[in-house]
């Protein structure tokens, strides 16, 4: 069985502009910026993040990033796949991240419950008979 293949030239300093088929990539593997309330709550806080494509793999070189910011403060986190230990580093990077705010959203949503629950005891206790 013969295998043909095409010899190439990547530019790993410029991402490519095309596919293999000729069809233009998007250059956003993902890409979305979110406002965290509602706008009647009048908080500006938002969450933001790209992340280049890599064209296949041949671009190592993309952005990939997460901001969260409100009115007065932002953070900005980078998380690069520029070699195989940025590549780790920032995978565990995010993984943690993930963790950390999926265990947060846990306790947040059994604290508001006993939060709600409190109040409707206090209020039925108030209740004349």
């Amino acid at each position: 069985m013969s295998h043909a293949f095409e010899h190439r030239t990547v530019n790993l300093l410029a991402p490519p502009e095309e596919s293999n088929k000729g069809r233009v990539m998007s250059r956003y593997s993902y890409r979305k910026r979110v406002f965290l309330a509602s706008i009647s709550s009048g908080s500006d806080a938002y969450i933001h993040v790209e992340a280049e494509s890599s064209f296949g793999g041949s671009y190592r070189l993309g952005n990939y990033h997460l901001t969260l910011a409100d009115c007065r403060r932002m953070v900005y986190l980078e998380f690069p796949l520029t070699n195989p230990r940025s590549r780790q580093q920032s995978l565990a990077k995010a993984e943690l991240l993930a963790t950390i705010i999926n265990q947060f959203v846990q306790v947040l949503r059994q604290e508001a419950q006993l939060i709600d629950e409190f109040q409707k005891c206090a209020l039925l206790e108030e209740e004349p008979a």
